[in-house]
């Protein structure tokens, strides 16, 4: 068994239980052992805690459903995994400890054969569920640092997901911008609205809209949302039907280009009206014989 074995959380009130658990599992896991329900929950709080619980249901004082529910409750533990060992073969039983949370079964007596390959395929699980769960944070925490607007649409054009800054930039007076909501009805209240332009009726304007997200190429336009903010938006499809949009508040950059247009306007005609009265000067000067 290396240093870095999984730890298996044998709780049962009969001691012999454990030693055949215990010599079961011993070669592949840590194993950590609880006489009692108490003893268990203490356990299961405490760094390191275990990976995976094999819990009796016939104990005295506080027996495994309660056990059970006590660690679904907690969010320190509710992740763990708790496979319930039972001589108790009653299908209202077996239904009630699933709906606390437990992922599986095992009967008395133990067929060791069963209890490893049971313990090996739910800490499988466990560990794609943590990946899952810690790639879904990573993504949740670029997703909202970042500084423009970001959503994802599927096939049928239904909200899979966006940032919290897309809610800024588009608005959700009517909770449109969740997750699973058509982005149809979305651009349809938009262009109702006169906020996605006059250019054709309301449906043309929906029709073309949802037209550049079918599109296979990636795309680039200028926008404008309903506060009146310039934004850049840019709209990239993927190999598997998506479609990821991002949207970027251009306005400041905007606003600079018109200054600079201005300004620029004014040197030339500054110029301009400088090279004329230079011109002047100099005719006067050549007409006057010098």
């Amino acid at each position: 068994m290396s240093e870095d074995a999984e730890i298996v959380l044998v709780v049962d009130d009969t001691p012999q239980n454990i030693d055949i658990l215990s010599n079961v599992l011993r070669a592949d896991y840590k194993v950590k052992a609880a006489l009692n329900g108490q003893k268990a929950l203490a356990i299961a709080r405490k760094e390191p805690r275990p990976n995976i619980i094999l819990l009796d249901i016939m104990m005295p004082e506080m027996n495994g459903f309660q056990v059970c529910e006590q660690l679904k409750a907690d969010p320190d533990t509710a992740a763990i995994p708790v496979v319930f060992i039972t001589a108790m073969t009653d299908a209202e039983d077996e239904t009630h400890g699933l709906e606390l949370g437990a992922v599986d079964y095992i009967s008395k007596p133990i067929n060791p054969a069963v209890v490893l390959s049971r313990v090996k395929t739910h800490l499988h699980i466990a560990a794609q569920q943590r990946a899952i769960a810690d790639k879904e944070a990573q993504l949740r925490m670029a997703l909202d640092n970042m500084p423009g607007a970001m959503w994802v649409v599927d096939r049928d054009f239904k909200l899979v997901m966006a940032n919290d800054q897309y809610k800024e930039f588009y608005g959700d007076t009517n909770n449109i911008v969740r997750p699973g909501a058509s982005i149809e009805a979305f651009l349809r209240q938009e262009a109702e609205a006169g906020r996605l332009g006059h250019q054709g009726s309301v449906e043309e304007i929906v029709a073309r809209r949802l037209e550049s997200l079918r599109s296979d190429v990636e795309t680039s336009l200028e926008d404008e949302t309903p506060d009146g903010r310039n934004i850049q938006l840019t709209r990239r499809p993927t190999d598997d039907g998506f479609v990821v949009s991002i949207a970027t508040d251009i306005t400041k950059v905007k606003d600079k280009e018109a200054q600079l247009r201005k300004a620029f306007t004014i040197i030339s005609e500054s110029i301009q009206y400088a090279s004329n009265e230079t011109c002047v000067r100099i005719a006067v000067y050549m007409d006057r014989g010098f």
